[in-house]
């Protein structure tokens, strides 16, 4: 039986994956920290006023995402791979929820325009078209497996499929349709 390769930089991978940590925990801390800071003024003009529809998508988006990202920090330490299937969902989901307070400013920026409406839904639309199937192509790319020379020059590896996902999914989308 033969002894499993070690790669050379592997105490660079786990410092990269340490600082990786680092960042998200850091992030995290901030986005907290805004929470605690701007407390008083949610409960003042956000709680004490009547429900709506941008009274729920705002207290989803601000709390949806604390929670979601602290969850999935912890996540990826304990199975990398199924945390980061669901920070692709979660990721989705913040992104659209951004989307739809985007078009509502934008429409009410432009008086409510009927034609504006039309045309930013048909954005969004386009961009969820293009997330799907950037989406799908990387995911079929990702499974038949590809390779790429690694930035720290060493010798050809294979790129997981979550870490093409993530090269392609998001930054690509809004591109096409934009």
């Amino acid at each position: 039986m033969s002894a499993i390769p070690v790669p050379d930089n592997l105490s660079q991978i786990f410092a990269d994956g340490r600082l990786t940590n680092y960042a998200a925990i850091a992030s995290i801390t901030l986005l907290a920290f805004d929470h605690i800071l701007t407390f008083g003024e949610e409960v003042e003009l956000i709680w004490k006023s009547r429900w709506n529809i941008f009274k729920v998508v705002y207290l989803w988006q601000r709390y949806f995402a604390l929670i979601s990202l602290s969850g999935l920090t912890v996540g990826e330490l304990l199975d990398e791979i199924k945390a980061l299937d669901l920070e692709a969902i979660i990721t989705t989901v913040i992104i659209f929820v951004v989307d739809f307070v985007l078009v509502v400013r934008v429409w009410t920026l432009y008086a409510r325009s009927r034609r504006v409406l039309v045309f930013l839904v048909i954005l969004t639309i386009l961009e969820a078209v293009a997330m799907l199937i950037v989406g799908e192509i990387t995911l079929t790319i990702g499974m038949r497996g590809f390779r790429t020379p690694d930035i720290s020059t060493t010798p050809l590896c294979d790129i997981p499929d979550v870490a093409l996902r993530f090269v392609m999914f998001y930054p690509v989308a809004p591109l096409i349709v934009v």
